[in-house]
C-alpha cells in the first residue's frame, strides 16, 4: 500500500497527518480564503451546503431487506470502516497548506463501539477529521460554514461512521460529511434529514437493534 510522507502536526499527545487530510479533500486545492469575500462580521470563507457523498439509488429495495430503512441502514453500515459512540472532548481548527480550507480536527472518548476496525476500542480516544471550521490566519478571520453539518459541542455524544486514513502512518479518521449525528435523550438527532434510514428521534436502542441486524447481511 502506498503511503505518503506525513507533514504532521502535535497536538498534545496526538498527532495529525495534515497532507494525507488536504488529499482527502478536493476544496483543499482551490483559491486561499484571503481571497473569499468579506461576510457581514468581517470573516472571509464560503460555505458548503450541499451533502458530499452521495445518497443510495432511490429504486426497488433488494429481496434481502425488509424495508427501506433497513437497506439504508447497511448501506451505512458497510460504507463505515468503524462506527462508534463517542463523547466530544475537544476540537481545533487547522489551516490546510494552500489556506483553501480550514479543517476541524476533534478528540473523542469512545463509549461503545458498534462496528470495529480493530483500533477503535471503548475507553480509547479517537482522532477524527472533517471539514469547516474558523480560524485566524494573518489578522483575518477565514471560515468554512457547514449548514447541513454544524459543529460538535464539546461533552456530547455522536454516533460517529468513520473511514480510517490508510495513507497514512498516523492513527487518524474522517467523519461523515453529511449529518452531525447528536445523541441525547436516548434518541439519535440528526442534522440533516434522516440517518442510515431512521427518522431524528427514533430511540437510540432501535438504532442499535437495526444495526445489530444488518451486520449480519454480507456487504457489497
Amino acid at each position: 500500500m502506498k503511503r505518503t510522507t506525513a507533514r504532521a502536526a502535535s497536538f498534545g499527545p496526538y498527532t495529525l497527518d495534515l497532507r494525507s487530510a488536504e488529499q482527502h479533500y478536493p476544496l483543499a486545492q482551490g483559491e486561499s480564503l484571503h481571497s473569499a469575500e468579506k461576510g457581514p462580521d468581517g470573516a472571509r470563507g464560503m460555505a458548503i451546503s450541499q451533502p458530499t457523498r452521495g445518497s443510495m439509488a432511490e429504486g426497488p429495495v433488494p429481496a434481502k431487506y425488509k424495508n427501506e430503512s433497513e437497506m439504508k441502514t447497511h448501506g451505512e453500515y458497510c460504507a463505515a470502516d468503524a462506527i462508534v459512540l463517542g463523547r466530544l472532548l475537544d476540537s481545533t481548527p487547522v489551516l490546510t497548506s494552500t489556506k483553501a480550507l480550514v479543517l476541524t480536527y476533534s478528540h473523542f472518548k469512545v463509549d461503545e463501539v458498534i462496528k470495529s476496525d480493530g483500533i477503535a476500542r471503548v475507553e480509547s480516544t479517537v482522532v477524527v477529521i472533517r471539514s469547516g471550521g474558523e480560524i485566524v490566519d494573518a489578522g483575518e478571520t477565514l471560515r468554512v460554514d457547514k449548514p447541513m453539518s454544524p459543529p460538535y459541542m464539546l461533552g456530547q455524544q455522536y454516533i460517529l461512521d468513520l473511514k480510517h486514513d490508510a495513507q497514512t502512518n498516523v492513527p487518524q479518521y474522517f467523519a461523515n460529511e453529511e449529518n452531525t449525528v447528536l445523541v441525547k435523550s436516548g434518541r439519535i438527532r440528526p442534522s440533516y434529514s434522516a440517518f442510515a434510514g431512521l427518522l431524528p428521534g427514533t430511540a437510540y436502542t432501535d438504532w442499535l437493534v437495526q444495526m445489530e441486524k444488518v451486520s449480519k447481511l454480507a456487504c457489497p
